[in-house]
């Protein structure tokens, strides 16, 4: 072990349903050590199949509120992760009926979604939005390059990539202690691919959410050594399947240039069940339509 770190035909009632499988699994769901939390130094492993193993720390959180508004409350996180501290916003109602982790694309900051939160906390959907690193917000540090990760893959050091896996399991642990109900992690273009990863490495999450995103093609099994052992670690068309029998839902418009339709039905196509693949109006990134799906399908 290597040690260190397509239009959518589904009615309402497929949603429905998956909705459901999402509840009866996770209440019955048996962890089977992908994913560890302790308050020793995170770590991480390659298993036999070169699936990584996170070890990540528990995050130890403060909260600071910025306004409220009726039974919504907006607030700013801090919490630690391992090696520094990461930053995120949390609009939530006071009971919420299921809570979002929120992976934005790349550059693109939390506040740019703070107005998305709140709409969702008031439909009843306590919505984390992570301030990812990389993306020039809070969250200090460089973002995930996959050359630069692969050299400290190399030497030994934690790769950005495995880093922001943990940065959302955190955020999940976080939103679960606070509210005991079903979390999902939505992710946003590139956010949606290091957001496969990390429910692929978490068991606890309730299911996976992504929008205009895609996986890497299997672009790792080209390459040889390290650098094919290490893509195939980070892959979301490898490590999607990962998720069943946990729901899967891919969102993705035709008109999208910046990462083509064809990319997100195949990263569909290597999901488990139960799995949907949605059609949206619009072009790259979540949209008011995107929105009035999430919270048609997950509010009150």
């Amino acid at each position: 072990m290597r040690k260190q770190s397509a239009s959518s035909t589904a009615a309402s009632g497929n949603r429905n349903r998956i909705g459901r499988i999402a509840i009866l699994l996770v209440a019955g769901l048996v962890v089977i050590g992908w994913l560890f939390f302790t308050n020793t130094p995170p770590s991480y492993t390659l298993d036999g199949q070169g699936f990584v193993v996170l070890t990540c720390p528990v995050p130890t959180v403060r909260e600071e509120i910025l306004r409220t508004d009726g039974n919504v409350t907006l607030s700013r996180i801090v919490y630690s992760s391992g090696d520094q501290d990461v930053f995120a916003l949390l609009a939530a109602p006071g009971k919420p009926n299921n809570a979002i982790v929120l992976v934005p694309g790349a550059g693109v900051r939390k506040e740019a979604h703070a107005q998305r939160a709140m709409a969702y906390a008031r439909a009843g959907i306590a919505t984390l939005v992570l301030d990812t690193r990389g993306n020039g917000g809070e969250t200090p540090g460089p973002g995930s390059q996959i050359q630069e990760d692969y050299q400290k893959f190399r030497n030994g050091v934690w790769p950005v990539w495995y880093r922001t896996g943990c940065d959302i399991i955190g955020a999940r642990s976080y939103l679960e202690g606070k509210f005991h109900t079903n979390i999902y992690a939505m992710g946003e273009s590139n956010g949606g691919r290091v957001a496969v990863f990390a429910v692929a490495s978490d068991p606890h999450f309730t299911g996976y959410i992504g929008v205009s995103t895609a996986g890497f093609d299997r672009y790792g099994h080209t390459v040889g050594g390290d650098a094919g052992v290490f893509i195939k670690s980070m892959d979301p068309d490898r490590l999607i399947h990962r998720i069943s029998p946990r729901p899967v839902w891919i969102l993705h418009a035709p008109a999208d240039t910046f990462i083509p339709i064809a990319d997100g039905i195949r990263l569909y196509e290597n999901a488990g069940e139960p799995r949907e693949f949605i059609n949206f109006s619009g072009t790259h990134g979540i949209n008011d339509t995107v929105d009035a799906w999430v919270i048609r399908t997950f509010g009150l």
